[in-house]
């Protein structure tokens, strides 16, 4: 952790990596939100070996305290139990328009349903 770090800052970082092909695969941040406890991102892996591209959705719950942050990250294909909020779903929905699964369009439709209220 950097001493001006911030948990959006530190969780950006954690998730990007330079591409560097034949190397090592490649991670960027195409969209993020973060609420307290929870950080929600789209991230893309380009590959190493034949630089194709694929985009997944990931779920980090983070506890921060002044010296540390903590995380766990849980795919989106894995049915996250807390709720994306709605600036997030409505760009996953554009970056990754079809869930992986069912546990994840079942996580999708619990968030959404939230924010319809």
């Amino acid at each position: 952790m950097q001493p001006d770090d911030t948990p959006l800052s530190f969780l950006r970082r954690e998730f990007t990596q330079n591409y560097e092909p034949g190397r090592q695969s490649g991670f960027r941040v195409l969209s993020d939100h973060i609420t307290p406890g929870a950080y929600f991102a789209v991230i893309e892996r380009t590959s190493a070996h034949d630089g194709q591209t694929h985009r997944a959705c990931i779920v980090c719950l983070y506890q921060a305290s002044t010296t540390t942050i903590t995380f766990k990250e849980i795919q989106e294909s894995a049915g996250p139990r807390h709720p994306a909020p709605p600036s997030f779903i409505a760009n996953l929905a554009k970056l990754i328009p079809e869930p992986p699964n069912d546990w994840a369009y079942h996580w999708r439709t619990r968030s959404q349903a939230q924010i319809t209220f």
